[in-house]
């Protein structure tokens, strides 16, 4: 599963949508296919496929998606309903609820976490 495989700061996956870290970004994301944040966000994000955050992505929203990989930080609610990864950059503020979650070594999760049943 590409979600659980990454190398430090590549994404996974092809995204389909790129926000850049020479950006910002507010309002409501909403789609499909795969997205990657390199920027501040600020607002609702809602997408059926992957977001991936990389190191100097801050987004400050709740999120929907099937998998959630996160390098830099988000702030707000999670629901990830194939997968959670924090790696050991990223910091997640808020409550997760997840089918699978993994927490690198020195990543940071500050709230509750459940597990969604398959």
């Amino acid at each position: 599963m590409m979600l659980f495989k990454v190398k430090r700061g590549s994404s996974p996956v092809s995204p389909d949508t790129i926000l850049s870290h020479k950006n910002e970004f507010s309002g409501t994301l909403k789609g499909e296919g795969n997205v990657r944040i390199d920027s501040p966000f600020e607002g609702e994000i809602a997408i059926d496929g992957e977001l991936f955050v990389g190191q100097d992505g801050r987004v400050n929203a709740n999120v929907k998606a099937k998998k959630v990989s996160v390098f830099g930080e988000i702030r707000g609610n999670i629901e990830a309903t194939e997968g959670l990864v924090i790696h050991n950059s990223g910091k997640v503020f808020g409550d997760v609820k997840v089918g699978i979650l993994f927490v690198d070594e020195g990543a940071v999760l500050e709230g509750k976490s459940e597990m969604l049943k398959s």
